[in-house]
């Protein structure tokens, strides 16, 4: 399992603020880079994949130096080979909700696609 520190940001609704800082408080980070028209990162990589824990009911996602607009994000789930629908996401510093109600121990990525006309630049958190 990837780890690394971050500190808690936002709280979504419903979720304690001690459950909160302990789910962000884990969070991962993921690398500032730019993603081209019709571009598809996916996080960790495409070769590699994030494991829940008991720390997370949910998965989430922030953006870090985000540039004004939306982008599109999924998580895929490695053992079954599927995909969430797509949603359209704000590329903003508050915590997302991507994926909701994840058993632990489940193996999964993230998958973020740039439908915009235009190059964007971003880095941020996966908090699973």
């Amino acid at each position: 399992m990837l780890t690394s520190a971050a500190p808690a940001s936002a709280e979504p609704v419903g979720i304690s603020a001690t459950a909160a800082a302990t789910c962000y408080g884990g969070a991962v980070s993921f690398p500032t880079q730019t993603l081209g028209v019709a571009g598809t990162r996916r996080l960790p990589s495409a070769s590699s994949y994030y494991t829940t824990s008991s720390r997370c009911q949910d998965i989430n996602i922030k953006f870090a130096n985000p540039e004004a607009g939306n982008v599109q994000v999924r998580v895929c789930w490695v053992s079954h080979g599927t995909c969430n629908s797509w949603k359209t996401v704000l590329m903003d510093t508050a915590w997302k909700v991507i994926a909701t109600d994840v058993l632990d121990g489940t193996r999964f990525r993230v998958e973020i696609y740039n439908y915009r006309d235009w190059t964007t630049t971003f880095g941020g958190q996966v908090a699973y």
